[in-house]
C-alpha cells in the first residue's frame, strides 16, 4: 500500500524507483512535524505525486493549498479543523476542496472513460 501507482510510461523499474526516491527526498525536505500530519502520509503523497509528474499521462496540477487540503483530508479531517491548522479561513479550505475536486474528476474521466469503452 505504500505507493499504489507503480507504472511510468516507458520507464523501467529502476527509473520508477528512482523517483520514487526522488519524491521520498522531497517528503523529507518538506515534512513539518508541526503541521499534526504523519510522516507516513506525507511521504506516500509525496511519492505517489512524483510518480505521476514523471508519468505525464495524469497530468493534476495542484497547488499547495489543495494538496495540503487533500493530505489531510485523506487523514479524515474536517474543513474547520484543516482551516485552523493551515491557519486559513474555513471558506478557503472549502474553495481549494471544490477546486480539487473539479480536477481529480476531470484526470478520472479521461482516465476511466477509454477503460470502460473497452
Amino acid at each position: 500500500m505504500i505507493v499504489a501507482y507503480t507504472r511510468v510510461s516507458g520507464a523501467s523499474r529502476e527509473d520508477v524507483l528512482q523517483e520514487a526516491r526522488i519524491g521520498f527526498y522531497k517528503a523529507i525536505r518538506d515534512f513539518n512535524p508541526g503541521d499534526g500530519a504523519p510522516f507516513v502520509s506525507f511521504a506516500v503523497l509525496a511519492i505517489q505525486r512524483q510518480l505521476i509528474t514523471a508519468d505525464g499521462v495524469m497530468d493534476v496540477k495542484l497547488s499547495d493549498l489543495e494538496a495540503e487540503v487533500l493530505l489531510y483530508r485523506l487523514q479524515g479531517l474536517m474543513y474547520q479543523e484543516i482551516a485552523d491548522k493551515l491557519n486559513k479561513p474555513a471558506k478557503a479550505v472549502d474553495n481549494a476542496r471544490q477546486r480539487l475536486h473539479g480536477k481529480l474528476k476531470r484526470v478520472l474521466a479521461e482516465r476511466l472513460t477509454p477503460l470502460l469503452a473497452a
